[in-house]
């Protein structure tokens, strides 16, 4: 299995109301962070044969005296909307055991991640050993939907990547990368789907190590893909400047004025890597209306 929302499992349908789910999920993941506990005095004085891996245990007996999660975790929210177009506002939950040295991915980047996902009975339903690759937008288009649920990419971004070291066996290696936990009500997750083990409706938890990543332009037109999620709620698929019925992401020509978006912009590489940055790029405005020639069809009239 992968962390991606295109399994193969049984959904529930219709889908029970939103809010109401939300209300049974916050209760659930109150109750398990006022409870639980992640072994942070490793982190903070990492014995020599530590393997810096989040281990979330009961707060209870010889563990009654630590840290509840509910102390330490950053909330974060995210808004998305029922099945009456009402938005309804989601907390994530996070924390960053080791922050990384390197830099923070967008949501729409590729990440090369070891990740498990664990629901709060503590049933592993899914995992990698060795490092993946995701693609976090995935491409309806093209029938490969395999981008991560909502909530994991609301959270990459607060962690940074590590520094590539070499190769293990043919498994690349890393250190001093982000390492972090984030627990997702099942709204950001998988929602009225069912996984091996575990049932709709569930809270989900997701430990991962953030290795390294790479900024995406998914439909090569040199904006970075992060940068035409217009509104930025990460929903890229609802941002169609055109409404040609192509997202912005993967539209080669997002305003529909005939001249590609890559002609519309002027981009210099600043730093010399071959890589666009939104830093890099001039946004060319030739009506001089507030608004940039490649998101506007009335450039070519302009010009003319």
């Amino acid at each position: 299995m992968s962390c991606n929302n295109n399994d193969d499992d049984v959904s529930i349908t219709p889908p029970r109301d939103l809010t109401e789910v939300l209300l049974e999920d916050e209760e659930a993941m109150q109750a398990y962070l006022e409870t639980h506990f992640y072994n942070y005095e490793d982190f903070e004085n990492p014995p020599a044969d530590f393997d810096y891996k989040i281990v979330l245990d009961t707060i209870e007996g010889a563990n009654a005296d630590k840290i509840a999660l509910i102390d330490q975790v950053t909330t974060k929210t995210v808004t998305i909307k029922d099945a009456d177009d009402q938005e309804v506002d989601h907390n994530l939950y996070y924390l960053i055991a080791r922050e990384g040295i390197g830099h923070n991915p967008h949501s729409a980047d590729s990440v090369f991640v070891r990740y498990t996902g664990t629901s709060l009975t503590n049933v592993d339903f899914d995992h990698t050993v060795t490092p993946v690759w995701f693609d976090q937008i995935g491409n309806p288009y093209y029938g490969n939907s395999t981008g991560v649920v909502l909530g994991f990419k609301m959270f990459t971004p607060e962690l940074k990547t590590g520094t590539y070291v070499g190769l293990d066996n043919g498994v690349p290696e890393y250190e001093d990368y982000g390492i972090g936990m984030v627990l997702m009500p099942s709204g950001l997750a998988y929602f009225n789907t069912a996984l091996t083990g575990v049932a709709a409706y569930s809270p989900l938890i997701f430990r991962i190590d953030m290795l390294a990543s790479v900024e995406s332009d998914h439909d090569g037109d040199k904006i970075p893909s992060y940068y035409e999620d217009q509104d930025g709620d990460a929903f890229f698929y609802n941002v169609d400047t055109d409404e040609n019925g192509i997202a912005d992401i993967y539209d080669v020509d997002d305003d529909g004025d005939g001249t590609l978006t890559k002609d519309e912009i002027e981009w210099t590489d600043l730093n010399g890597d071959g890589r666009i940055s939104v830093d890099e790029i001039n946004f060319l405005d030739y009506n001089n209306d507030g608004v940039p020639d490649y998101l506007d069809p009335d450039y070519p009239e302009a010009e003319e």
